[in-house]
């Protein structure tokens, strides 16, 4: 789905948002599901609110964070194949069951949690001194292709980034003045344009 409202697929346009979400309304029984690709996500969905209407099968969708990522691949069937499509067509009007067994292999669909929780680790109970190096390190929860971002609030309350959005879940950062730090990593889905899903801090005191 775009911001025309349209549904992509094989390089066309099909249906209009309505009927995409009629989909929704038809396979769940509900008017609270909205599906959109990763890269478009973004946590304000202002730009979308006046189709959040029983017209457009979404009366009851309630704006937050997504739940799940849906990945579809090809299944086992190719409709590309005339014969396979003969096949399946002759099945649907003289075996309807088989044509169904049949149908559910035509895709393949793999449902991941939405990012959820990030924890933060690093030896903070020793005792630290300037000019020590520590090895920041974070591990996500949910979530397919994660990013993560690191960085700092210095004694003087200035924040720095350590590393900036990668999928790299360690970094190293030294230490160079006495005081408190506030260390936090972020982490998002990878294509996504919001800031970030969830994050973690922890603090630190460094000695003179």
């Amino acid at each position: 789905m775009n911001k025309s409202n349209r549904l992509r697929a094989y390089g066309h346009w099909f249906f209009s948002f309505y009927e995409y979400t009629g989909m929704l309304n038809e396979a769940f029984g509900v008017e609270d599901k909205f599906g959109m690709g990763k890269r478009l996500f973004k946590t304000d969905l202002d730009e979308y609110r006046k189709y959040f209407t029983e017209m457009h099968h979404l009366s009851d969708y309630i704006q937050g964070y997504p739940q799940y990522i849906i990945k579809i691949s090809d299944g086992d069937l190719n409709l590309l194949h005339t014969q396979e499509l003969f096949s399946l067509m002759l099945l649907e009007q003289f075996n309807k069951v088989q044509f169904f067994n049949k149908v559910e292999k035509i895709v393949d669909l793999e449902i991941i949690e939405w990012i959820n929780k990030v924890e933060l680790s690093f030896d903070s109970d020793m005792k630290r001194d300037v000019g020590d190096i520590i090895k920041l390190s974070a591990e996500a929860f949910g979530g397919d292709e994660v990013e993560y971002q690191f960085s700092v609030e210095l004694p003087n309350q200035k924040m720095a980034i350590v590393s900036n959005y990668s999928a790299k879940s360690d970094c190293e950062f030294e230490l160079e003045t006495p005081g408190l730090y506030n260390i936090f990593v972020k982490i998002r889905e990878k294509g996504t344009l919001s800031d970030y899903e969830a994050f973690h801090n922890k603090k630190i005191y460094v000695g003179d």
